[in-house]
C-alpha cells in the first residue's frame, strides 16, 4: 500500500480531523472516500465496496465510543451500500 499527501496549514489540518471525527471516521478513511468519489463516481462498485469496508472498520474500532445516532447513521449507510451492490450483481 502507498500513501497520498496533502500539504496544508496546521489550522486546516485541525478542521479536517474534527470533520472526520464528527463523521465517525479516521482522516485517512474520510480522504479516501472523497478521492474515490471524485475519481470513480458515487455509484461505482469499487468505490462503494471501499466505503463499505471503511464503515465496517469504523464500526468495529470506534463503535463503542460513538453515540447511538452516529452508529445508526453508519449502519444505515452500510445497508444502503449493500442493497446497491446486490442489485448490481
Amino acid at each position: 500500500m502507498s500513501d497520498v499527501r496533502i500539504y496544508c496549514t496546521d489550522e486546516y489540518k485541525k478542521k479536517i480531523k474534527i470533520m472526520a471525527v464528527k463523521n465517525g471516521m479516521t482522516v485517512s478513511d474520510m480522504l479516501l472516500k472523497i478521492v474515490n468519489e471524485a475519481i470513480s463516481g458515487a455509484n461505482d462498485n469499487e468505490s462503494l465496496q471501499s466505503e463499505l469496508e471503511s464503515i465496517n472498520t469504523v464500526l468495529s474500532q470506534n463503535g463503542g465510543k460513538m453515540t447511538a445516532e452516529e452508529r445508526q447513521k453508519l449502519k444505515d449507510r452500510r445497508n444502503e451500500i449493500r442493497k446497491i451492490l446486490q442489485k448490481g450483481e
